[in-house]
């Protein structure tokens, strides 16, 4: 199975206000049935509330995109709001090497001077001050 967030986007920028968080915590009960008799493939693993343009996060694991996205329809169709799907990926390890003191020395030798710290170093002083004469 696959993992989807289901992100459920406010028609306002501001997101949506406690009350209507509320309320929609309440009407939930019932779309969570619709959706789970409807789209018995989809579970939920998590959900959030959120503040800013997305209301909720619900992160869900679903065999493939057509049952996500028909779970995500009957969200949208029941509580008017928009809902954006995301499918996650598993990313390779980050493998992290901190660079030591020699290496960058090494890659200055192969690679050569710093064109920039060259130019700075050539082009000072850039003029010769103005003359102040009292």
């Amino acid at each position: 199975m696959a993992t989807f967030i289901l992100a459920i986007r406010t028609t306002h920028t501001e997101g949506v206000s406690p009350h209507v968080q509320q309320a929609l915590q309440v009407d939930e009960r019932g779309l969570s049935h619709i959706v789970r008799s409807e789209c018995p493939n989809v579970v939920w693993k998590t959900s959030y509330a959120a503040d800013g343009p997305f209301a909720f996060i619900d992160l869900v694991d679903a065999p493939d995109d057509a049952s996500v996205t028909s779970a995500a329809e009957i969200i949208q169709r029941h509580t008017g709001l928009s809902v954006d799907v995301w499918p996650l990926r598993r990313r390779p390890p980050f493998e992290y090497h901190p660079a030591t003191v020699n290496d960058v020395a090494a890659d200055r030798e192969t690679t050569g001077p710093d064109p920039v710290a060259e130019a700075h170093m050539e082009s000072f002083p850039a003029s010769d001050p103005p003359s102040w004469t009292p």
